[in-house]
């Protein structure tokens, strides 16, 4: 057996390693994914993002973070804009803006 041949088997078992290691992180950002969509009722990832957001917001208010105090709606405020800016920031990383 030439030695090309044995080079061609290891190059093309390590493209074969690397390939099935993509298929495998995708499929498990996929379900990830399925999973969120069964959750939250919502499609796009944008959606999820917010349901999620919105969620995590009631959650606060539910746990005694949030009663009806001036302190509470200031960080309520706080908590939105910020949600605003992380959506802003992955709605970026989604499209591909550098703005």
């Amino acid at each position: 057996m030439p030695v090309f041949e044995i080079v061609g088997y290891f190059f093309g078992a390590v493209a074969f390693l690397l390939l099935m290691l993509f298929v495998w992180e995708s499929n498990k950002i996929i379900a990830e994914r399925n999973k969120l969509r069964k959750e939250t009722g919502k499609y796009y990832d944008f959606d999820i993002v917010q349901e999620l957001k919105r969620r995590e917001n009631e959650r606060q208010t539910v746990d005694g973070v949030g009663s009806q105090t001036d302190g509470t709606k200031q960080q309520k405020q706080n908590a939105n804009s910020s949600a605003k800016a992380g959506v802003s920031e992955f709605v970026k990383k989604k499209t591909g803006r550098k703005e």
